[in-house]
């Protein structure tokens, strides 16, 4: 957030567009740099392409590590166009949320490149997905249950 690389993401976003692979794997190198003795990230929305996904796979093999799990949330189109629309009404809302249009585009995109990025983990068994239809409480329970087994596999 408010950094030079940060800024050049933002227009794809607030266009309901996917950010170009360069800038989002130049936003993940940077959060990596910026945290040198971290024993882990969570990174929510990336990798979104196959093309992030291989590349931040040979950055962390640099690293001496690798992706222990991609959890995906699988939810109901219409669920996340009626909780985007919820959101937009909040403190937390953000201006691509308020626009139907942008919100059904965001989908689209997501739908396209999402199951090129499943197959990929698929492949290295540490694809897990989470129905993120139930109640929060229930879909946190579900994705501690996921990473604990992933990390046992580590």
């Amino acid at each position: 957030k408010g950094s030079e690389i940060g800024l050049l993401s933002k227009p794809y976003i607030e266009q309901g567009n996917g950010v170009p692979d360069l800038i989002a794997i130049q936003l993940i190198e940077q959060k990596i740099e910026e945290n040198p003795n971290a024993k882990g990230f969570l990174f929510k929305g990336f990798p979104s392409t196959y093309v992030q996904a291989y590349i931040m796979d040979g950055i962390l093999e640099k690293m001496h590590t690798s992706v222990t799990c991609m959890i995906e949330m699988q939810s109901n189109p219409l669920q996340c166009i009626k909780r985007l629309t919820q959101r937009s009404k909040t403190e937390r809302r953000r201006t691509y949320d308020m626009d139907p249009e942008i919100i059904i585009h965001r989908i689209e995109n997501y739908e396209q490149s999402a199951l090129n990025v499943k197959n990929y983990y698929q492949k290295k068994n540490k694809y897990y997905s989470v129905k993120s239809d139930a109640s929060e409480e229930v879909v946190f329970e579900n994705l501690c249950k996921i990473v604990d087994e992933a990390l046992k596999k580590a």
